[in-house]
């Protein structure tokens, strides 16, 4: 399957609610709020699938970035606030912004999610739609086959290891 097949997949995959409704209207949409210098990094090739007109989109070299050397860049986007206003934008949103709170993480060959600290998503695992969870967990399974996502994962799970992102309590596994 090719990179834009899986992206698309992944996309319906997790096009499911993270819990019962709007999560939004318990945190003010923290999450979906433009802050100065806030953004997310696409996954390789990601650009293809998301809506430019919600997002500022730089390329991100990994000469001055933190990014894996076998990648030559990543694009990270700035989002402009358009998910928080217009719902029929939240259909472009990127992975990162799909999967969260929950981030990939891999450990000895074996890929977990775990949650993200950044953003300061209110919502503890325990009320997390178990469908979100797993279709969460199926989407990484297939983004993972494409070899440069699979890398960065890696290389994010190695920088989380060596604790140079999180505190080690946030990084339970949940699947």
């Amino acid at each position: 399957m090719n990179a834009l097949r899986i992206y698309k997949r992944a996309y319906y995959l997790m096009d499911v609610p993270i819990e019962g409704g709007d999560c939004g209207r318990l945190c003010g949409r923290i999450c979906c709020t433009a802050r100065e210098g806030w953004g997310i990094y696409l996954l390789p090739g990601e650009e293809r699938m998301v809506h430019t007109k919600m997002f500022h989109m730089k390329k991100h070299r990994r000469r001055r970035y933190n990014i894996p050397h076998d990648i030559p860049y990543l694009y990270f986007a700035s989002c402009d606030n358009v998910c928080g206003k217009d719902s029929t934008a939240r259909r472009h949103r990127p992975i990162q912004c799909r999967t969260y709170p929950l981030i990939p993480y891999i450990s000895g060959g074996r890929l977990m999610l775990i949650k993200n600290p950044i953003g300061q998503c209110p919502l503890s695992i325990r009320q997390l739609n178990k469908e979100f969870i797993n279709r969460c967990f199926r989407a990484w399974e297939i983004l993972i086959t494409i070899p440069e996502v699979e890398h960065l994962i890696e290389y994010d799970s190695q920088l989380i290891r060596q604790g140079k992102l999180f505190a080690p309590e946030d990084y339970r596994p949940i699947h």
